[in-house]
């Protein structure tokens, strides 16, 4: 993969640097492009920049998310300093992208064939793979899987996107339902979820009118719940949200999973500008840092707000970002040993014209807690 990585290391220097997060069984390197600018211009350092993740080549065939994610990252590198939005990006965001989730797939798969290449070099599923909400996982957890979930974990990505191929459609959680029927399973952010995949299918040319181009699959507004698609357990967008507090959501690439190589740039175009949008989302919220009166980190902070879905923890340096669909809620902070805060925040349409402003919040220790620090 470093080979594909070498024209942004080169041409961008200062906007990228690559790591690995793991190996597969065939002990091809699991390579991350990282980008972000680092000069400083914005006053937010690097440490405190927002994560987020794109990752492609779960299915090792299905090939269309990697070339975009390698094409997205020149795009990045090309455009920084020229375009105002994709500046204010790599100011701002700390981008991570995985091309090739499944190397070893990558290198089995072939044109015109649905089934060679998708499982990895064991012959697992690694969309199958994943510690499931509701089923025990049956089979062994791979090296793959071992690795992207210590690298989640690690980063404490806000967003992040899983880009497959097969159908035309952007997906979002649950991926399964109790019974295993074709049903809706939504989570508790249900509402944001549907306007996050909405926001990329109404990006794409033709994904948001929903028509049957793929046998007879057919999505209103071009997008659905993934249980209601289809039940699938142990799938790695759950995952990512219910043991990540990520907000991720799938994007099924178009019919075609490993297209002749001359198609490939037009996918690109059809996808970039809907990939875009989906990095601008990230900022879709509010965000902001916590500390106590001295302006100390708290640990084990909790971010509540049942009108926007699930509690979020904060980072550990004390910042956190909170994903969530326009609108007005109430926010609730707090941590064991401190009174709780609540704060009124107003969400709309994302901005990039502006850095939004930061809801920050310090916590006072409970009476209880000060007397005992008497």
């Amino acid at each position: 993969m470093l080979v594909v990585f070498n024209k942004v290391l080169e041409q961008c220097p200062k906007l990228s640097s690559v790591y690995d997060i793991g190996m597969s069984h065939k002990k091809r390197q699991l390579q991350v492009l990282r980008m972000s600018a680092g000069d400083g211009t914005t006053g937010i350092t690097d440490g405190d920049k927002q994560r987020i993740k794109l990752v492609g080549g779960i299915h090792g065939n299905e090939v269309v998310g990697r070339e975009c994610l390698i094409n997205l990252a020149q795009y990045f590198c090309a455009a920084y300093g020229h375009d105002d939005l994709i500046t204010k990006m790599l100011d701002t965001l700390d981008i991570h992208f995985l091309p090739s989730m499944n190397p070893d797939g990558f290198a089995q798969a072939v044109h015109n064939d649905w089934t060679a290449g998708r499982a990895n070099d064991k012959n697992y599923d690694l969309n199958r793979n994943f510690p499931d909400r509701i089923a025990d996982r049956k089979d062994p957890l791979q090296p793959e899987t071992s690795a992207i979930m210590k690298w989640s974990r690690d980063k404490k990505f806000s967003t992040s996107i899983s880009l497959h191929g097969g159908s035309l459609v952007a997906c979002y959680p649950y991926d399964n339902s109790d019974t295993g029927a074709r049903v809706y399973a939504g989570s508790p952010d249900d509402n944001t979820f549907v306007y996050m995949a909405s926001t990329y299918a109404k990006a794409h040319p033709t994904m948001y009118k929903g028509e049957r181009i793929c046998d007879d699959d057919r999505f209103v507004g071009g997008i659905s719940n993934g249980a209601h698609w289809y039940s699938l357990n142990g799938g790695m967008q759950d995952w990512n949200y219910l043991q990540c507090e990520t907000m991720e959501i799938t994007i099924e690439m178009g019919c075609n999973k490993y297209p002749m190589e001359g198609e490939l740039l037009q996918k690109y175009y059809d996808h970039y500008i809907p990939l875009i949008a989906h990095i601008k989302n990230s900022r879709q919220g509010f965000w902001g840092n916590v500390t106590d009166s001295a302006g100390s980190v708290i640990e084990n902070l909790v971010i509540s707000a049942p009108d926007i879905g699930m509690n979020i923890t904060a980072r550990q340096d004390g910042q956190y970002w909170r994903i969530a669909a326009p609108g007005s809620y109430e926010v609730t902070f707090s941590s064991d040993g401190y009174k709780s805060h609540v704060h009124h925040v107003n969400v709309g349409p994302v901005n990039w014209a502006t850095i939004p402003e930061p809801v920050n919040v310090v916590l006072l220790m409970s009476s209880e807690e000060i007397q005992n620090h008497v």
